[in-house]
């Protein structure tokens, strides 16, 4: 009985290595989707304001792209050192200048007008992996202008605030719309509706948000209307110092 015993405790154990195996090597493969999609940004803004460079002859417009290179470099330098010091564990960060450095890099890239407005407390603080919660928001953005199918008329409506104790990130695209079906099906990885689309972007979304975030994604949708995209995340309350001091 002791050997059957011991023979099925090994089992147990191989088998529980074989699943933390896994778990990293879906974690690493996790980690570089996110780093290889936050880099596609600044690079895009980066070579594109090299172009304009190039072939401008204003001094305004010069100064704008050089402006802008400047920006997509910076980003660049604290997506690599998120990688290389680790910088991006989770910890407490300021929801404010993570959604504007977002919002700074989307009008670089698209030139396209977006109402971003604000009705969040002064410091407000969300705990998590800040460059997760950054890609939510770029993937998000990308596609409410991708339904615009590239018109420099898009109109995007981008509002935060807070509703109860939770953090409320509202996207709408104006654009064309979707179908209850295709609302559904958008989701699905693999699934995409544009040209050469992987079908990744939304799928990763929903997943960070509520594995990374312990959130919730909404989507409400009608034709020739537009895409309301809702995100709703948690926002952690702190501690007492009294309590604090106590687990401590």
């Amino acid at each position: 009985i002791n050997q059957f015993s011991l023979s099925g405790s090994l089992m147990r154990v191989n088998q529980l290595f074989i699943v933390q195996e896994k778990e990293t090597s879906v974690m690493k493969l996790h980690n570089n989707f996110v780093f290889q999609h936050a880099c596609m940004t600044p690079l895009s803004i980066l070579s594109c304001s090299l172009e304009n460079m190039s072939v401008s002859s204003s001094a305004h417009e010069i100064k704008n792209a050089l402006k802008s290179a400047q920006e997509a470099t910076k980003r660049l330098t604290q997506l690599i050192k998120s990688v290389t010091k680790q910088e991006q564990e989770e910890c407490f960060f300021l929801i404010s200048t993570a959604i504007s450095e977002v919002v700074l890099l989307f009008k670089q890239k698209y030139n396209c007008e977006i109402a971003y407005t604000s009705f969040l407390p002064k410091n407000i603080k969300l705990f998590g992996n800040k460059l997760y919660f950054q890609e939510v928001l770029v993937c998000l953005l990308n596609n409410a202008y991708e339904a615009h199918e590239g018109s420099k008329e898009a109109h995007i409506s981008f509002v935060v605030k807070v509703v109860s104790g939770s953090l409320s990130i509202n996207i709408v695209d104006f654009a064309k719309g979707m179908t209850p079906l295709a609302q559904k099906m958008a989701l699905i990885e693999g699934v995409s509706y544009k040209e050469k689309g992987l079908g990744l972007g939304l799928f990763f979304t929903k997943q960070t948000i509520e594995s990374q975030f312990g959130g919730e994604l909404k989507i409400s949708s009608r034709l020739g209307m537009g895409t309301h995209v809702q995100v709703v995340l948690p926002i952690p309350t702190p501690k007492p110092y009294s309590q604090t001091l106590a687990q401590s």
